[in-house]
């Protein structure tokens, strides 16, 4: 059985994930999704990384109903099993960050873009708070480094 451990990303300032390979969960009764550990009766919701503790690490599950439909080869939401779009926005609540994009299979061509992986209010802007102008194509005019120019 695949799994996997989920960590919240909003924190980060992670707009939306790339969650790939869905299509290798296809067959699966059920899915298990990482949802915490447990060491000596403690309950943490991150890894910790001193290697004495992972020695005695629990993983804490969550399990989830799986599918048996293939989603190798899908295109669109419409082409999922309603168990995978149901893991798939699972994900998203543990993680507290959305799926952007959504591979189905090895081929570049198997992707869902669910959502626009680009903010529209992530443009480079001056200090003062003022955008930077842009040339027709969408490049910077006159940026002459990170000491002009700040993202938000």
């Amino acid at each position: 059985m695949r799994c996997w451990c989920v960590r919240p990303c909003a924190i980060s300032g992670v707009n939306g994930i790339a969650l790939t390979k869905l299509d290798v969960l296809d067959g699966f009764d059920t899915l298990k999704i990482c949802t915490g550990y447990e060491i000596d009766g403690v309950t943490y919701d991150y890894l910790p990384t001193a290697a004495a503790l992972q020695a005695k690490v629990r993983p804490i599950y969550e399990e989830m109903e799986g599918w048996h439909e293939s989603t190798a080869g899908a295109r669109s939401w419409a082409d999922l099993p309603a168990a995978a779009i149901k893991y798939v926005r699972r994900v998203e609540e543990l993680i507290q960050c959305p799926v952007a994009m959504l591979s189905t299979s090895p081929e570049r061509d198997d992707t869902i873009l669910v959502t626009d992986p680009s903010p529209t209010d992530c443009v480079p802007r001056r200090a003062g708070g003022h955008p930077v102008p842009r040339t027709p194509l969408g490049r910077v005019r006159g940026y002459r480094g990170k000491s002009q120019t700040t993202w938000n």
